[in-house]
């Protein structure tokens, strides 16, 4: 009994393997990629800049089962907004609101809005199918490849856990045959 289900649980590690290959490349990768690759770089210059201040959350638990705890942490955090304008191409000028970072303190953010003040042009990058969504700088796929590394990792353990489970049975077989070697030694 136990010998069938290992044989069912290989294929279905294989299986099991290949769709969460394809859930994470679809919901992960590929969104980000497609961000990374359809944004398209375009001048901007900002209108007006500041520090907008906002109360965010961080949840952080321990222990498991009925033993788990979990806090949550309220803190205030601030944000660097840069309005811009900036014109597609073949459209119309636009305006948007660039909002970078989460940072820890007032100056750090101040740092951003003072380097980025009205007037200045940084490097932006816009989404044609949507031109609110602007970014400072190409959008990241850094979530994207750590993602679809795991997900190889693991499909690539599958595989090797397949290749020694089919070579157990093979050479199991070949010593339960009546099977000898032509003209060289086994």
């Amino acid at each position: 009994m136990a010998r069938a289900q290992t044989k069912a649980s290989v294929p279905g590690m294989i299986i099991a393997s290949i769709v969460a290959f394809i859930v994470v490349y679809f919901t992960t990768y590929k969104p980000q990629y497609d961000a990374h690759n359809t944004y398209l770089p375009v001048p901007c210059v900002t209108y007006d800049s500041n520090v907008r201040t906002t109360t965010c959350t961080r949840r952080s638990c321990s222990g498991s089962g009925s033993r788990r705890s979990c806090h949550t942490t309220y803190y205030t955090c601030y944000y660097a907004d840069l309005y811009v304008h900036y014109t597609p191409k073949d459209n119309p000028e636009q305006s948007a609101v660039i909002s970078d970072g989460d940072y820890s303190s007032f100056a750090s953010a101040q740092n951003v809005v003072s380097q980025f003040g009205n007037g200045t042009t940084p490097d932006c990058y816009y989404n044609p199918l949507n031109f609110a969504e602007v970014t400072r700088g190409r959008p990241s796929m850094t979530g994207g490849v750590i993602a679809i590394s795991i997900t190889g990792a693991f499909m690539g353990i599958c595989c090797l856990g397949l290749l020694i489970f089919v070579g157990f049975i093979l050479v199991k077989k070949i010593r339960e045959s009546s099977w000898s070697c032509p003209s060289f030694s086994c």
